[in-house]
């Protein structure tokens, strides 16, 4: 796929969370789930790039978005086109071998396995079973159209490599659906590929009568997520033009749910890593809980630059790609919990972030 400083067009290979076993050779049973289109709706039409510089709709832009979005990692600056990415990752230091792991990146160099000539691919993987590893891509045209989702399988040797940027599952660990759905980041829309068979409901309780059932790898496409009566509900209009909802899992029991209040005083975890920069100012996708935009900008003067381990390190300017840490203590000013974020003021201007990378001053 294009890199934003390019004009053309690339396959995205992405691959979509499914029920996974790492090779039995050497790993435990891993399950996982299918993710299903989960690329954001606002940039599924027009022109431009995304938050990492890469043509929208294209491969390069699917998987630096799924790798942030579900892998928690936001692609460092000098990721060009697809080709490009295995190269580029080995010069910095992540590894990129022969061996799929759900989360890494599948990654095919020009022309591989029926990749671009001039551009390559790139993609995510969603599960692995033995020799064959499953996808979820864009702008892979099997029939769909250019510019879609899609996904399919392929044997692992038919991919250049595999980068692993930040993995999601261990090889060595045994996790469970439970497990992993903490790691994932559910859409608030999009299409849900079922695991094994779930009923259909007037209502979002379990006492509501079952109407009819999806089946093992029938689709959903839901608009509504919701947490009601102890489950995880899907929800969309169905055909008759009345409301639905699906239970996929049970919520485990929140012990201590953390709450914050406007006026109360919280410390930032970190360090935190730079993606953009504005003028004077910076931006970090992790920080902002998702792609940064002007609410989420940073004074950069009260930050320090630090090593990816939060050791003081570097000359103090602050790049793309480099790690820093915010010391001190910060008031609350506002409170958005629909979307986890508060508004603080670091140095000399207010700035909204994700509740998820704070906590409460130690009394």
């Amino acid at each position: 796929m294009k890199y934003f400083t390019n004009k053309g067009i690339l396959f995205l290979l992405l691959i979509s969370l499914g029920l996974t076993t790492l090779f039995p050779s050497c790993c435990q049973p891993v399950r996982a789930r299918v993710i299903g289109d989960d690329y954001p709706i606002n940039w599924k039409s027009g022109w431009g790039a995304d938050s990492w510089g890469m043509y929208l709709r294209q491969c390069t832009s699917f998987v630096a978005y799924r790798l942030h979005n579900v892998n928690g990692f936001s692609l460092p600056p000098g990721y060009g086109n697809a080709d490009s990415w295995g190269h580029v990752a080995r010069r910095k230091g992540y590894q990129v071998d022969s061996n799929p792991q759900v989360g890494s990146v599948a990654w095919f160099d020009k022309g591989v396995n029926l990749s671009h000539r001039d551009y390559g691919h790139v993609a995510w993987v969603a599960e692995v079973k033995g020799n064959l590893v499953t996808l979820e891509e864009y702008n892979y045209n099997a029939g769909q159209g250019p510019e879609k989702y899609h996904r399919r399988e392929i044997l692992r040797q038919e991919a250049s490599g595999y980068i692993h940027f930040k993995d999601l599952i261990n090889n060595s660990s045994n996790t469970s659906i439970s497990q992993l759905s903490r790691q994932l980041k559910l859409p608030s829309k999009g299409s849900y590929t079922f695991s094994q068979r779930r009923a259909v409901k007037a209502h979002p309780s379990l006492n509501s009568s079952d109407l009819v059932y999806y089946e093992k790898g029938n689709i959903v496409h839901y608009d509504k997520v919701l947490e009601v009566d102890g489950y995880r509900w899907l929800s969309y209009i169905g055909g008759s033009g009345n409301r639905r909802y699906v239970a996929i899992e049970k919520l485990e029991q929140q012990v201590g749910p953390r709450e914050f209040q406007v006026e109360q005083i919280v410390q930032f975890k970190g360090p935190f890593q730079v993606s953009h920069n504005h003028g004077w100012m910076i931006s970090s996708d992790i920080l902002a809980g998702g792609p940064a935009t002007q609410l989420n900008w940073l004074d950069p003067g009260p930050l320090v630059e630090t090593s990816k381990n939060g050791q003081k390190a570097g000359d103090q300017v602050l790049y793309p790609g480099d790690y820093f840490s915010i010391p001190g203590e910060f008031k609350i000013l506002q409170i958005d919990q629909k979307s986890k974020g508060i508004k603080i003021k670091i140095g000399q201007k207010e700035t909204w972030v994700s509740m998820d990378h704070v906590h409460q001053k130690a009394s």
